[in-house]
C-alpha cells in the first residue's frame, strides 16, 4: 500500500514536471518549424522568407507560445521545488498557452490546484 504523504507531495513535483515538458514541446514545435522554412526558403522551395508564412498564418501565437513557453518554465521551476504558489500557478497556467501540449498544461493546472497545501508545508509565508 502506497504512502499518502509521499504520493501528496509527488503531486506539485509532476505539476511542475508537465508544466516544463509541455514548454519544451511548444518550443520545439515554434523554433521547428521556423528551421524547416528556412531549410525551404535557401533551397529554393519558397519564395517568402523564413518566418513570414508561418507568422502570417498564425498570427502573433509564436510569440504568445515563446512567452508562455517562458512562463511556463518558470512556474514549472517553483512547483518543483514548493516556493511560491502563486509564481508556480501563474506559470504552470501559462502552459495551457503551449500549442501544441495544451493537454500537459490543464493537468498540469489541475495537479498544481490539489496540491497547495504541499506549498503551506513547506514554510512557505506567501501564498494568500
Amino acid at each position: 500500500m502506497a504512502d499518502k504523504t509521499n504520493s501528496q507531495h509527488s503531486t506539485a513535483i509532476t505539476s511542475g514536471i508537465l508544466s516544463i515538458i509541455s514548454a519544451g514541446i511548444s518550443i520545439l514545435f515554434v523554433v521547428g518549424v521556423f528551421i524547416i522554412e528556412y531549410i525551404r526558403y535557401y533551397s529554393g522551395d519558397i519564395s517568402s522568407p523564413p518566418g513570414s508564412t508561418y507568422f502570417i498564418a498564425f498570427g502573433g501565437l509564436r510569440i504568445i507560445a515563446l512567452i508562455a513557453s517562458i512562463l511556463a518554465i518558470t512556474g514549472g521551476i517553483y512547483a518543483i521545488k514548493r516556493k511560491n504558489w502563486w509564481i508556480a500557478f501563474i506559470g504552470v497556467a501559462a502552459s495551457i498557452l503551449c500549442f501544441p501540449a495544451m493537454i500537459l498544461g490543464i493537468v498540469a493546472i489541475v495537479m498544481l490546484a490539489i496540491s497547495k497545501k504541499e506549498f503551506k508545508m513547506a514554510d512557505n509565508p506567501v501564498l494568500e
